[in-house]
C-alpha cells in the first residue's frame, strides 16, 4: 500500500523556506497596497473636493519602510484636512494673501470681491472652526482590503 510519511525534522527544512516566502510576499503586499492607497487618495481629493491648489493630492506619499510601509501625506495643511481645527482668528496676512488667493481660484470671486469674500470666511473660521474631510480614516478599511488582495496575488 503506497504511503507517505510525515514529520516535523523531514519538513523543517522546507517549512523554513516557506516562511521566508509568506514573509518577503507580506513586506511586498505592504508597498504595493501603500501604492495603491496613494493612488486611491488622490483620487477621494477629487471627490471630496480637496483640490483647491492641489497641493494636498500631491503630497500623498508611498514609502517602503523597515517592516512594510506606510503612505502619508505631507502637506502644510495635512492635519486641519484631517482632522479639522478649532475655532482661531488668522494673522491678516494670511488672509490677504493665501485665503484671498483661494478664493479667487477655487470659489472664482473677482479680484476686487476676493478679499471681502476672504475675511468673512476667516470670520466663520474664528467662530464655529473648520470640520474634517477624514480622507486617511476614511480610507483604512480600503487599505486593508488592497493589502489582502495583494498578498493573495503574490501568493498565488
Amino acid at each position: 500500500m503506497p504511503e507517505i510519511k510525515i514529520s516535523p525534522d523531514k519538513l523543517a527544512d522546507a517549512l523554513k523556506a516557506d516562511d521566508e516566502f509568506v514573509k518577503k510576499a507580506q513586506y511586498d503586499a505592504c508597498f504595493a497596497a501603500a501604492l495603491r492607497l496613494e493612488a486611491h487618495l488622490k483620487q477621494l481629493s477629487d471627490e471630496l473636493k480637496i483640490t483647491a491648489s492641489g497641493v494636498w493630492k500631491n503630497s500623498n506619499k508611498a514609502e517602503r519602510t523597515e517592516d512594510g510601509a506606510v503612505c502619508y501625506n505631507d502637506s502644510p495643511h495635512a492635519g486641519i484636512v484631517e482632522e479639522g481645527c478649532r475655532p482661531h482668528w488668522m494673522p491678516k496676512d494670511v488672509i490677504e494673501g493665501p485665503l484671498t488667493d483661494w478664493v479667487r481660484r477655487k470659489l472664482e470671486v473677482p479680484a476686487d470681491e476676493a478679499q471681502s469674500v476672504a475675511y468673512a470666511i476667516a470670520h466663520k473660521i474664528a467662530e464655529e472652526g473648520m470640520q474634517g474631510r477624514f480622507p486617511y480614516a476614511l480610507s483604512l478599511f480600503t487599505a486593508r482590503d488592497f493589502y489582502h488582495e495583494e498578498l493573495t496575488r503574490l501568493l498565488a
